[in-house]
């Protein structure tokens, strides 16, 4: 990996922590302001299978021309990493080539003049997984990203939204000779004069939601974020990101803020999972009942393992909830099989009688036939 920093940048690219240039970038419209003589990259990954996590590069400018991100060689992976406020007078503020990997990634208000906040070149293969791409802006071409041909593009549980492009280009604009895989994105609140997707006739698109609507299995849908004013893209009450996307598509066990992945019946859309079941007004309860007979046995475990492994349901997703860990995983149905069989510790209150999770649980118990 070739790092290629300059003088005013701290930090080790590679290594955990921050990479940012020390300077403050303010101006009115929330986007850098400078300084007006930075004419170098920021970063450069050259090589092959670097994996670069927990970096943040925030804040720079440079209208000399250059691109202030580029990643180039084979097989590179950034995790938990976070590009914000990135301006380029250039055609990117983030060029890839090769095979590159974001998993749980923020790419956010960054702007170029002539193009998108990140792009692919030739032959390129980029894979994207519950990143946030939001308040990115371009003056013409695509705001958030585009594509050469030949390049491939996977998006998995992606949220794209607040992203604005001031005279053409929309806001994903691919090569007709691209390939392109989405599922479980969210793609919303995108301002452009243009198609806020532009994609080739091959494109594959499977339950993301889609302002504009889009064909097949996909849906035209408000996602009812919890508070976008504060950057808060998690899904609301009554959101119709919760559970609805496709599990077996998410090869990521957390969500962008490294939060567990699945929580409810299955994986949200988007890149925000919502950590609350329901409305999060609980009911009274037994722990580890998942059969909500009123008592713990052989069969609450049965219930739990279909209910994890083959799409069975449960009346209350909180009962599942077998060790109070705020997740529902295959440790609950151990530690209720560890209890009833070998002397294990029993399931945390409630547990025994009905009552309400004394620490708060995320997950809420909206239906417990067994509890007055």
């Amino acid at each position: 990996m070739n790092p290629a920093l300059d003088s005013v940048t701290s930090g080790t690219p590679g290594a955990s922590g921050q990479v940012f240039d020390g300077l403050d970038h303010i101006s009115t419209d929330d986007l850098p302001a400078g300084p007006v003589d930075r004419s170098i990259q920021i970063l450069e990954v050259t090589g092959e299978d670097s994996q670069i996590t927990g970096m943040i590069i925030k804040g720079s400018a440079n209208i000399g021309g250059e691109i202030p991100v580029i990643v180039g060689g084979q097989g590179h992976e950034f995790r938990n990493c976070e590009f914000l406020q990135l301006f380029s007078s250039a055609t990117a503020s983030i060029q890839i080539s090769g095979f590159t990997v974001f998993e749980n990634c923020r790419i956010e208000k960054c702007q170029s003049q002539v193009g998108p906040a990140l792009d692919l070149q030739i032959d390129t293969i980029c894979r994207l997984e519950s990143c946030i791409l939001a308040g990115n802006r371009s003056g013409s071409g695509p705001s958030v990203m585009s594509a050469a041909s030949g390049a491939v593009l996977l998006m998995i549980n992606n949220t794209v939204t607040g992203n604005l492009n001031t005279i053409s280009g929309g806001t994903i604009a691919l090569d007709d000779q691209a390939q392109v895989f989405m599922q479980n994105n969210i793609f919303h609140n995108n301002a452009s004069l243009d198609p806020m997707l532009q994609l080739p006739s091959t494109a594959v698109l499977l339950r993301n939601i889609v302002e504009g609507g889009w064909p097949g299995d996909n849906f035209d849908l408000n996602p009812e974020f919890t508070d976008v004013a504060v950057g808060d893209f998690t899904p609301g009450p009554g959101s119709p990101c919760v559970d609805q996307g496709i599990s077996a598509a998410s090869s990521t066990a957390t969500d962008c803020f490294g939060l567990p992945r699945i929580v409810c019946q299955g994986v949200d859309i988007g890149a925000v999972e919502r950590q609350i079941c329901g409305d999060g007004d609980s009911v009274d309860f037994i722990r580890g009942d998942c059969d909500t007979d009123g008592s713990l046995g052989l069969a609450d475990a049965v219930v739990l393992l279909e209910y994890l492994f083959t799409g069975g349901a449960l009346t209350c997703i909180a009962t599942g909830d077998v060790n109070d860990d705020g997740a529902l995983n295959l440790a609950d149905p151990g530690s209720l099989l560890a209890y009833l069989f070998i002397g294990g510790v029993a399931p945390p209150a409630p547990s025994g009688a009905c009552g309400q999770d004394p620490d708060g649980s995320l997950i809420a118990c909206e239906v417990y036939p067994a509890c007055p």
